[in-house]
């Protein structure tokens, strides 16, 4: 039996700890937490500054954090892998951001250009917001946020577990 179900990460992460779950796919959820584990790489993508046509950063091919610095950011919500691993790029570089807003990105997209803000998100979520108006710009060195299957470490892989990778193989 395959049930699908869409929850937020902190729920994905709980739930696949507590076995209600035997495959969990999205962001990584192994950063500091040694009880999850990779099993393999469903999708690659990286995190990108996404921004008006008309800002300045527009101009770049790509950004660094340190170019970041000075700019009005609206992330993603707090509790997702996207803003932790932009926090944690943030905090390498001994710079706090200036956050003036987190949320989903389609409630926040079409407010950069009003409040001469930029975002940083990955790549194939810019491409889902199918606009000519905002620019996307790769972020060097590049930060991982690939969609990955992982288990709860502590169990082992049933026939159904392995039929499914070897699904995915295909």
């Amino acid at each position: 039996e395959l049930i699908i179900e869409e929850a937020e990460e902190k729920d994905l992460k709980r739930k696949l700890k507590e076995n209600q779950y035997d495959f969990v796919i999205a962001r990584d959820l192994t950063i500091d937490d040694e009880e999850i584990v990779k099993c393999k790489i469903i999708a690659k993508d990286v995190i990108g500054v996404i921004a008006p046509k008309n800002d300045s950063i527009s101009n770049y091919d790509k950004v660094t954090i340190k170019d970041l610095k000075d700019k009005k950011l609206i992330l993603m919500n707090k509790y997702t892998t996207v803003y932790n691993r932009i926090i944690m790029a943030f905090d390498k570089e001994k710079i706090t951001p200036n956050i003036v807003r987190t949320g989903r990105p389609e409630s926040f997209i079409n407010s950069l250009s009003i409040m001469n803000c930029i975002t940083i998100l990955p790549y194939k979520s810019f491409l889902n917001l199918k606009t000519t108006e905002l620019k996307f710009i790769p972020i060097f060195p590049e930060i991982d946020v690939s969609v990955i299957l992982m288990k709860n470490k502590e169990n082992t892989l049933s026939n159904n577990m392995k039929i499914f990778l070897e699904f995915l193989d295909q």
